[in-house]
């Protein structure tokens, strides 16, 4: 991995509460989920790594020897936390920035991560963040998203001070926007970006 290259996470710190079960180990279509996440994230960036509530292992799912397990830092703060361990850990590589992917959404095609990461790089060293648009109840989806390394001290502050939601971290930074008709381009934005958060939601029956 070169300086200039981001790191690609993988963000599976989710406490699956509606899944009933860590959903890092589900087969999708054959596949675990943390595996179709990580390839989507190895088709673009030659490092990727995963986040998980704690550190060393994922719940329910054998991550191969090469990939390396970090915990949220700090836990218990939701999503963020994951954000925060990451950005720290792109710091000490020397990388620009975090390019996040969550554990349950595998129809998040590789080529909308190139677009994504495209953003990021097109205009040099970014300070912010570039988030796709999309048509759920937040307007954007920020756990598929680019967030620069100079932004950790920003998440560590927000966290200091209660900012639990990565959408709100959004409204105190610089932030390059997918727009939702780029994002068609890739795929129907209620499709790319659904969420698998119960068992109904699998095609079939669950398996893991």
């Amino acid at each position: 991995m070169s300086e200039s290259e981001s790191l690609g996470i993988l963000l599976a710190g989710g406490r699956s509460i509606r899944f009933g079960e860590p959903k890092a180990g589900v087969l999708y279509e054959g596949r675990p989920l943390a595996e179709i996440a990580l390839g989507k994230l190895g088709d673009v960036l030659s490092r990727v790594g995963v986040v998980a509530a704690t550190a060393g292992t994922e719940p329910g799912w054998r991550h191969p020897a090469t990939v390396e397990v970090r915990g949220d830092d700090p836990q218990g703060v939701g999503p963020l936390g994951g954000i925060c361990a990451a950005l720290a850990w792109a710091r000490d590589l020397g990388a620009p920035g975090i390019l996040t992917l969550a554990v349950d959404t595998p129809l998040v095609p590789s080529s909308l991560l190139a677009r994504i990461l495209h953003v990021a790089e097109a205009e040099g060293p970014f300070a912010g963040a570039v988030v796709p648009r999309s048509l759920g109840p937040r307007g954007c989806e920020p756990l598929c998203a680019w967030y620069g390394t100079e932004l950790l001290g920003a998440v560590r502050l927000g966290i200091r001070h209660g900012i639990r939601a990565p959408v709100h971290l959004l409204e105190r930074c610089a932030v390059r926007w997918v727009s939702l008709s780029e994002v068609s381009r890739f795929g129907d934005p209620e499709t790319v970006f659904r969420n698998l958060n119960r068992p109904s939601d699998l095609p079939g029956p669950v398996r893991t």
